[in-house]
């Protein structure tokens, strides 16, 4: 918000969908290996801080997203013991496995390839394996 005019729009997507990257892997690999879910909401916290800087004004859903997101892990953080109650939270970081193929599909979309036909391809993968990702983790899994 406050430092993408000082920085190419192309290069800032690029940057915030890496971080989205790790940050997903992240949450992924805790979520396997029930790590720390403190550290995890802090690291969290932290990437949408930083990232809220570099989102541009017409973006407001991705604004609204990240300080919606930034006040409940605060809240969570705050008051709620995640040694204990991880279920909840845990539901949360799996809806972050979609976000992994949506910041390699962005990712992939951004860069250039020498063969046109093959990036196509796997970026058409990325998309069908975010939508599916998405639907099982972000709808059906997250209501059952």
């Amino acid at each position: 918000m406050l430092l993408y005019r000082f920085f190419d729009e192309a290069k800032i997507e690029y940057y915030s969908n890496v971080g989205l990257f790790i940050l997903s892997c992240i949450c992924i690999l805790n979520t396997i290996y029930d790590y720390d879910y403190t550290l995890c909401a802090q690291i969290m916290k932290y990437y949408m801080i930083a990232d809220l800087c570099f989102i541009p004004y017409n973006k407001k859903d991705m604004i609204f997203h990240h300080i919606f997101s930034i006040m409940m892990l605060e809240y969570g953080l705050q008051n709620i013991d995640w040694t204990t109650n991880f279920y909840s939270f845990t539901q949360i970081l799996l809806t972050e496995c979609s976000s992994v193929f949506l910041s390699l599909y962005t990712i992939v979309d951004c860069s250039e390839w020498k063969n046109k036909r093959l990036k196509s391809q796997v970026v058409s993968l990325l998309k069908c394996f975010f939508i599916c990702s998405f639907i099982k983790y972000r709808i059906y899994d997250f209501y059952k």
